[in-house]
């Protein structure tokens, strides 16, 4: 009879373990997901902001956070119209000051994701002198490069 009692807490004792860390694994697992998850939502509320954050006195250093954020046909597109940009911008004295109001994720995995982001921004230049409120709602689809997301692709949506 002791052996048996013995032998039915040894058996417990490792069933408690290996739920124990079980546990741990998956929370660890969780905690890594979680995290991966708010990294790609930084950096898509950060690629909306400076998409929508351009005035003409520092034309050149806005149009460089965007490239900067960007990747693959995005970042070239917009590097080949970079003097488009600018000649618009400041042209028109126009300046835009972006907000990021929320942010969620579509889909994620490994080394991609969607992101939606709502941004509004706040627009002055030679025909409206007064800031005029601008809403944007974007579809950001997102690249892992080495350590950093990056945005590959930027689509309004309704």
């Amino acid at each position: 009879m002791p052996f048996l009692l013995a032998g039915v807490l040894v058996v417990l004792v490792a069933v408690t373990l290996a739920f124990t860390v079980r546990l741990v694994i998956v929370d660890g697992q969780v905690s890594a997901d979680e995290s991966r998850r708010q990294v790609v939502l930084q950096a898509a509320r950060q690629q909306a902001l400076n998409f929508t954050t351009i005035g003409y006195p520092t034309v050149d250093r806005d149009i460089n956070r965007v490239i900067a954020g960007a990747t693959g046909d995005f970042k070239s597109s917009y590097q080949q119209n970079r003097g488009t940009i600018k000649d618009t911008v400041t042209k028109n004295k126009s300046t835009s000051k972006g907000e990021v109001l929320d942010a969620g994720l579509v889909s994620i995995d490994s080394d991609s994701a969607v992101a939606l982001v709502v941004a509004d921004a706040s627009v002055t230049n030679v025909a409206y002198k007064k800031p005029t409120l601008r809403n944007y709602r974007m579809q950001l689809d997102l690249s892992k490069v080495g350590d950093r997301w990056l945005v590959s692709n930027i689509e309004f949506v309704s």
